[in-house]
């Protein structure tokens, strides 16, 4: 089986496998690596949406918003049609605290992918820092029909008929 770093010395200009890599980094919790790799990526094919989406999404875990946003904003330029652009970018925006242009970003993913939860989940989070509980509530309640794995947010809060709580965690 070849993996991502085989590629990488088969064919040292293919930015795919570098964002195989750095995606496979990040999944082991070196984020350092990851972003290497990633910055690697987008050096070899600034055009390339998924290069610019991963490290805007890399960007994004280490709280790097601005960074992030850039990134993002170049694979919704990339692609229009790519919802998970959008998703990267209404992170991006989320992070640093402009919750109406997250929630612009996440309607528009949902636009493209309505069946995309993280998107969902997104929105409910833009929502829930309005504010609007009840919006936030009805999209919450969305991303986990779609995905489960929302049932408990990153924030540990979580929608109980209803009613946002914090969830012991």
């Amino acid at each position: 089986m070849i993996d991502a770093s085989d590629l990488i010395e088969l064919y040292p200009g293919f930015p795919l496998a570098y964002v195989a890599r750095g995606q496979a980094w990040a999944e082991l919790g070196d984020h350092v690596a990851a972003l290497r790799d990633l910055d690697r990526a987008v050096a070899r094919a600034p055009e390339d949406r998924w290069a610019r989406r991963a490290r805007g999404g890399e960007h994004g875990l280490r709280r790097r918003a601005d960074e992030a946003a850039v990134d993002c904003m170049a694979a919704v330029r990339l692609s229009t049609v790519s919802a998970m652009g959008h998703v990267c970018l209404g992170f991006s925006y989320l992070e640093s605290d402009r919750f109406a242009e997250a929630a612009g970003a996440f309607s528009e993913a949902i636009r493209l992918d309505a069946a995309n939860a993280g998107a969902y989940a997104g929105l409910a989070g833009s929502r829930l820092r309005t504010g609007d509980l009840p919006g936030a509530d009805s999209a919450y309640e969305r991303a986990v029909a779609l995905e489960p794995f929302f049932g408990v947010s990153a924030a540990g809060v979580a929608s109980k008929g209803g009613r946002w709580v914090k969830v012991p965690g």
